[in-house]
């Protein structure tokens, strides 16, 4: 997984890294929104997760569970 933490305008750059290097996941945190990072991704076979805080969601599927 890559976990990224920039600006939404490097986000098509490191969605082409995470393709290249066989990631299965690209997660932009919360507030980082790209839908060509996103096109990127998806198009080289990665789930990708926008928005959203990793660590919040694994809390709350820690509390559902």
């Amino acid at each position: 997984m890559v976990d990224v933490f920039r600006n939404p305008e490097a986000t098509p750059e490191i969605a082409a890294d995470a393709v290249a290097v066989g990631a299965k996941v690209l997660w932009l945190q919360t507030g980082i929104i790209n839908e060509e990072a996103a096109r990127i991704g998806e198009e080289g076979g990665l789930d990708v997760v926008m928005g959203i805080c990793i660590h919040d969601t694994s809390e709350r599927l820690e509390e559902a569970s």
